[in-house]
């Protein structure tokens, strides 16, 4: 990770993949809140994922790597909208 910081921090040029998530059925565009300690945009909003491809790697390489993310990113969602929806139910007894 220390050598994209130095790219961000130098302004330098390089690929990147960036993938949107959009819930058709619902309308909703998931996005994700960028870290304090990024050393580009901390604290803000972000797209939902994206990654830096390394040299010799495709698009499609470094898509690939990104699921992992995209899963854990999934799985909050999914369990931020049980916990509300548990809250509810318990409130109501």
């Amino acid at each position: 990770m220390l050598y994209w910081s130095l790219v961000h921090r130098d302004g330098d040029y390089y690929r990147a993949v960036h993938v949107w998530i959009f819930a058709e059925n619902t309308q909703e565009l998931l996005l994700q809140r960028c870290a304090d300690g990024k050393d580009s945009w901390p604290g803000l909003w972000d797209i939902s994922s994206a990654g830096h491809i390394s040299a010799g790697d495709s698009s499609l390489v470094t898509a690939s790597h990104m699921g992992s993310t995209l899963v854990h990113v999934a799985c909050l969602v999914i369990w931020k909208k049980f916990l509300g929806a548990l809250v509810k139910e318990i409130a109501k007894e």
